[in-house]
């Protein structure tokens, strides 16, 4: 018999049955629960902190690849440094021939190839103006990147094939900035449509998918380029004024987002999916004004960021942790178990 079939009132009005049928309705409700539950319900984080020196508490985390190397920056009485952190095993990054203590080196991203992005500032006369250079690293050799006629370039994602995405602002439209993909010393620029003059491009997947932020009067603005069709990231949270709001630093394959957002009293970071905002903070944070910066993340969900403390900054890696379901498991099997049962018994 079907058990889709129009029941008898018999099975329908007996006592005992409506017991079982209720037994049954309540499990299948508990699959759909637990099924449909929203993803911050399904799945958590644990966080990793990074600190690079014990005593200096200035340590950032840029990049992380499918690998689970992270790159970043951290800070120690001759000046910044670029880093590769591989399971624990520490590589520092310094650009050759820049002139410490002030003059200094921070790595932004990294591929799955082992290729690094990042900055740096030659003198401490270009520390100071802010004049900085893109580069890229790969096994030890290092290559500029610097936009032609630009004043200051940052070079801040790149994905597997070697594309490298920034942005830099140069002499011919001073305070302009603008994005940029760059492959083999070939520059495309990319100006948002909102404000073609402050656009600033940080993280780049192998679909050619794109993340930055702009600002206008109203604040910052997270975006995504995908497709050549340009969409605004606004966190719903986020309050933007001068220098605040939201700003989208990392994709990976999935098109997740990650960036952080100010809700008017302290930062947070974010990940979007399909438009959906979910805040993620580090446990640790304490630090008021400035809890967490989301600013990297791989294939495998995992994610890199900042956060503060009374102490100073640590970079983190966050690894998603889904939870186990077996209830479901279990509530769907005695459901059907129980329709199964319950079917026989009217067939005999």
């Amino acid at each position: 018999m079907n058990i889709l079939s129009k029941p008898d009132m018999g099975f329908i009005n007996s006592k005992f049955h409506k017991k079982q049928r209720k037994f049954i309705c309540l499990a299948l409700m508990g699959v759909g629960f637990l099924t449909f539950a929203p993803a911050s319900q399904a799945s958590l984080y644990n966080f990793t902190t990074i600190s690079i020196i014990t005593g200096y508490p200035a340590t950032q985390a840029h990049g992380i690849n499918d690998s689970g190397q992270v790159v970043g920056q951290y800070y120690d009485t001759s000046g910044w440094h670029g880093f590769v952190d591989s399971g624990g095993n520490i590589n520092t990054i310094t650009y050759p021939y820049i002139l410490l203590p002030v003059a200094g080196t921070i790595a932004n991203g990294i591929n799955n190839n082992g290729q690094v992005v990042g900055r740096y500032a030659a003198t401490t006369n270009d520390e100071y103006s802010g004049k900085y250079h893109g580069f890229t690293e790969s096994d030890g050799n290092f290559k500029t990147i610097d936009y032609p006629t630009a004043i200051t370039t940052w070079a801040n994602g790149i994905n597997n094939s070697g594309q490298v995405v920034g942005w830099f602002y140069n002499a011919t439209d001073y305070p302009g900035y603008h994005s940029f993909v760059e492959k083999d010393g070939n520059f495309t620029v990319i100006n948002t449509p909102s404000a073609p003059y402050s656009s600033h491009a940080y993280g780049i997947n192998d679909n050619g998918q794109i993340v930055g932020y702009y600002d206008d009067i109203n604040g910052y603005h997270g975006f995504e380029i995908s497709g050549g069709v340009f969409s605004t990231l606004d966190h719903p949270s986020a309050v933007g004024t001068l220098n605040t709001g939201t700003r989208a630093y990392g994709i990976n394959n999935n098109g997740q987002v990650v960036g952080q957002y100010w809700d008017g009293t302290s930062y947070h970071g974010f990940v979007e999916s399909e438009g959906i905002f979910t805040t993620l903070d580090s446990p640790f944070a304490t630090k008021n004004n400035y809890i967490t910066g989301n600013y990297g993340i791989n294939n495998n969900g995992q994610i890199v960021g900042t956060y503060v403390d009374d102490i100073g900054n640590h970079g983190f890696v966050a690894t998603p942790a889904t939870i186990p379901i077996p209830a479901a498991v279990w509530l769907f099997g005695s459901a059907l178990g129980a329709i199964g049962f319950f079917n026989k018994r009217r067939i005999v």
